[in-house]
């Protein structure tokens, strides 16, 4: 379209609106005829597919009124599309609003029948409804191969996913979101979150009545290097990262563009950047894993504790989802292997177990060893 025919769209628009303002709703509404008649087809269904895409990432990402706004602008745009009021539907599903999921799936149903998306929401709803299962509340340390367990889970069991925290971009300061953690209590979803085992976050889970966690660990040395693989990969791709904890020594005195593309930081050498987190992130860890250690030893803390082990799930997958559904008392027949597979897309890159051996050099081992408590060794099994 060229923009000559915008500027023509736009004075029609101008007038319709101004028509309507008159309450001259006739003519207002045969403008809005004209218009239509003048867009293409394929322009709306282009249209369409970009906040279908951006509604769909906002999803994933864990924003999902956003998602959702934007997923009803797409249907509004092109409602010939029948995968739109499905994936609606299964956002009401997920919140319990069963009468808008099938309000959808029926306005799926009559634009297009033999859509699968259609035939998985048709399937969700009613395991939702008739087949209902103990809720999943996995919780890991960051870069333990959280997206691959969770959708794994999720899929398999045919459930509902779900974030359990108030969803801010940092783990250190995570708070469990009550609403969010009844979802649990009442079963079928599985949740996620990086929850530190703060008092208030113990408090929480408590008094919503949450009974058990899985807490997902993986050796602290190795973890703190896959996220700063990480961090570099996002910024090659000019992802946009703002953290918590210093990149350079000026890092909180930068603006949030300079903190963005913290070239002070991004310039240095690979070692120079390991560095930097071993003073300012792998503490972070450590404090992570020390506490969930102590809520696991202390005798009043009415939470019922797993540990599982990244190390477990990279060389023996199927055991370690048997032992995750017996924790959570779920059948291992209500599972679909087949979605466990690890070959999905997620944020893994190599999935190493003991690569900081070969990249860390002597003394920044050393210099981790003593950082890391005798006690999360002794407890993990974790060679220095």
């Amino acid at each position: 379209m060229s923009l000559a025919d915008f500027d023509s769209m736009k004075r029609i628009v101008n007038e319709a609106i101004l028509e309507f303002n008159k309450q001259d709703f006739e003519r207002s509404y045969q403008l809005c005829v004209e218009l239509m008649d003048q867009i293409p087809l394929q322009f709306l269904s282009g249209l369409s597919d970009v906040f279908l895409i951006k509604g769909l990432v906002q999803l994933h990402k864990g924003f999902p009124d956003e998602g959702k706004e934007n997923l009803k602008k797409a249907g509004v745009l092109f409602p010939q599309n029948s995968q739109i009021p499905a994936l609606l539907g299964f956002q009401y599903a997920q919140n319990g609003d069963f009468k808008k999921a099938y309000e959808k799936l029926r306005i799926a149903e009559k634009a297009k029948t033999d859509n699968p998306v259609i035939k998985d929401l048709r399937d969700y709803l009613y395991r939702l409804e008739k087949d209902r299962i103990p809720g999943v509340f996995f919780n890991s340390i960051p870069k333990s191969g959280t997206l691959s367990i969770w959708g794994a889970l999720y899929r398999g069991l045919g459930v509902p996913k779900i974030f359990i925290t108030n969803n801010v971009k940092s783990f250190k300061y995570e708070i469990i979101d009550p609403e969010q953690a009844k979802k649990v209590v009442r079963g079928n979803c599985v949740a996620q979150g990086h929850v530190a085992a703060t008092n208030l976050n113990l408090f929480l889970l408590e008094k919503v009545g949450v009974r058990k966690v899985v807490v997902h660990v993986r050796d602290p040395r190795q973890a703190m290097l896959s996220w700063i693989h990480y961090i570099e990969s996002l910024y090659v791709a000019g992802s946009f990262l703002v953290l918590d904890y210093p990149l350079c020594d000026n890092y909180f005195s930068l603006t949030c563009e300079e903190q963005i593309h913290c070239e002070e930081y991004f310039s240095k050498s690979f070692e120079k950047k390991i560095d930097q987190h071993i003073e300012h992130y792998y503490p972070m860890l450590i404090q992570w894993l020390s506490g969930w250690i102590n809520a696991h030893e202390n005798p009043k803390c009415s939470l019922k504790i797993k540990f599982t082990y990244f190390e477990n799930f990279k060389s023996n997958p199927e055991n370690f989802y048997t032992q995750v559904l017996s924790f959570f008392d779920i059948d291992r027949s209500e599972f679909d292997m087949t979605d466990s597979n690890l070959q999905r897309k997620s944020h893994f890159r190599s999935g190493a177990v003991n690569e900081f051996r070969s990249i860390l050099t002597p003394a920044q081992l050393e210099r981790l060893n003593i950082m890391t408590p005798d006690r999360i060794f002794d407890r993990f099994q974790w060679r220095k």
